[in-house]
């Protein structure tokens, strides 16, 4: 039987006044599937704790992520919410200090129009 690849994932950033990883967005995979099996390889080998199917992994891949939208949300740990998230590619030339961070996407937030308010709740 074929283990079932992780077609989805949460994707953090670092947020820098804290000092931590928080969810931002489950991106759907825009990746091939070569791509998705090296991805899995690295969650199971970095894999620090596991919550049933959830899994905290130490940060070692840069992703970037494409989206519709953008506004505050008080449902989601960062404080906003993305319309649509899905990968465009693996940054695998970029190292983690490069990643963009909560600070970045709050900046990216005040530039934006915002989205009609019963879309994010």
């Amino acid at each position: 039987m074929r283990r079932p690849a992780r077609k989805d994932n949460v994707r953090p950033l670092l947020d820098l006044a804290n000092r931590k990883l928080v969810p931002f967005a489950k991106a759907y995979s825009g990746l091939t599937d070569v791509e998705m099996r090296q991805v899995d390889a690295i969650i199971r080998k970095t894999t620090k704790e596991k919550f049933g199917p959830v899994r905290s992994v130490t940060p070692t891949m840069v992703f970037e992520l494409g989206f519709e939208g953008i506004a505050l949300s008080s449902r989601h740990k960062s404080g906003i919410a993305v319309r649509f998230p899905r990968i465009l590619r693996w940054r695998q030339d970029k190292p983690l200090a490069e990643a963009d961070t909560l600070t970045s996407l709050q900046k990216l937030l005040s530039q934006s129009t915002p989205l009609p308010t019963n879309i994010v709740q």
